[in-house]
């Protein structure tokens, strides 16, 4: 073989080599992480167990990085429960008339061992509250409810702020709002990290403090975390919680976090109502409003209808709901006070339901306020037609509105 060739040669397969090379790491940075091993303990809680348990498992395989076992029975779990599994997450108490109080001693003995050796432990929500009698137990979860002294409020809208931005768990979420049960003076492991917290006034049934409602911690060579967060399974659907979920059985796992947060952390406190589908349980508890009553539904659908109209995307969607919850409600005063609210948010998709208002005698004067701060011509339209309707004092309320919005 002539010497050009046989050089011509060794370049090409030089070459070949080194983009089989380079194929071969590429393929390697993008091949899927193997996934990692979770069980599941529940079958017990002393909240609704089986919707918040087919919540999470849906939450977890959605982000193809878990392979999920569950597990009803811990009392009974053995070694080979265990063998497999990186990281365990707890959903399973044994709070207030539970039908099982305790664990095996082999249960007990093995769970501990496992994180110990290098196994993550999850605990969501009142995961942690059982075994009082097991300081250990409480020691390795991180945080659980404190027999006489932690409490909460009642299910509500609060910010979750981020405690430890430079942790893996944490870096990249920015905060965000959720609609669920804020626990005050929890029992908290010493030496753990607080990783987000929540506030609540005491208006609220709150302290007034920031309240811890993510923490993690080591128990030997294992890695832990308690999600206080969760209540049910609305609560779960909240892009925070899912990103705190995923993100610390990962980092639970093995100490890496690979998951991106959302990208739809509800920023508001009318996106969280809308997100979890709470918006329409508080309108429930509005439609049957009188005079004379306790206003804190109304108020509070006043501070989320603030909140939604500051350009937040959510503005349209809360608006629609709020107008189609209108006709229904079952007072005048009621409807008078969801009118208002769509004075602070409404559009000109809500002018239709607005329109039909002004027909009772008890609501045109409520109706024809909200149109007056409606923006668009859409609005003084449905004025100018109010003009022509009802009675002198109808047509006299719709032209100090049209006068209101310097209409010629």
């Amino acid at each position: 073989m002539h010497r050009w060739c046989r050089s011509a040669l060794r370049r090409m397969l030089g070459c070949a080599v080194v983009a089989a090379a380079a194929d071969f790491a590429a393929s390697g940075e993008n091949a899927p992480l193997p996934p990692i091993h979770v069980l599941i303990i529940s079958g017990q809680n002393n909240h609704a167990w089986e919707p918040t348990l087919a919540r999470m498992r849906e939450t977890c395989e959605r982000t193809g990085r878990f392979r999920l076992t569950v597990n009803t029975s811990p009392q009974t779990m053995g070694p080979d429960d265990l063998r497999r599994v990186r990281v365990v997450l707890s959903h399973w108490n044994a709070w207030g008339d539970a039908p099982v109080r305790q664990w095996s001693p082999e249960a007990r003995s093995g769970l501990l061992d496992f994180v110990q050796r290098g196994g993550g432990h999850v605990a969501v929500h009142a995961g942690s509250s059982s075994f009082y009698d097991w300081p250990e137990y409480h020691a390795m979860a991180g945080a659980a409810w404190a027999l006489g002294r932690t409490g909460h409020g009642p299910v509500q809208a609060f910010r979750v702020t981020v405690a430890a931005p430079d942790h893996p768990i944490t870096r990249g979420i920015v905060g965000f709002w959720t609609v669920d049960e804020l626990w005050h003076r929890t029992g908290i492991t010493p030496g753990v990290t607080v990783l987000a917290t929540g506030f609540s006034d005491a208006l609220r049934g709150g302290t007034g403090n920031e309240e811890p409602v993510a923490v993690c911690g080591a128990y030997g060579q294992g890695r832990t975390m308690a999600l206080l967060l969760g209540h049910d399974a609305r609560a779960m659907a909240n892009a925070g919680f899912e990103s705190l979920l995923t993100r610390g059985l990962e980092w639970a796992a093995g100490g890496e976090v690979s998951l991106p947060p959302s990208p739809e952390l509800p920023a508001s406190a009318a996106a969280a109502r809308l997100a979890s589908a709470d918006l329409k349980g508080l309108l429930e508890a509005v439609a049957g409003y009188r005079f004379g009553m306790d206003r804190g539904d109304l108020l509070e659908l006043e501070v989320l209808a603030a909140d939604a109209g500051t350009g937040s995307e959510s503005r349209g969607a809360f608006a629609r709901t709020v107008a189609e919850a209108l006709p229904k409600a079952a007072s005048a005063e009621a409807r008078i006070g969801l009118c208002r609210v769509l004075s602070l948010v409404g559009t000109a998709a809500e002018i239709s339901v607005l329109e039909t208002m002004l027909g009772d005698p008890d609501l045109h004067l409520a109706a024809c306020e909200a149109l007056q701060r409606i923006p668009g011509p859409e609005a003084t339209a449905a004025l100018v037609r109010a003009l022509s309707r009802g009675d002198a004092t109808d047509a006299m309320v719709a032209a100090h509105a049209l006068a209101a919005r310097r209409d010629p």
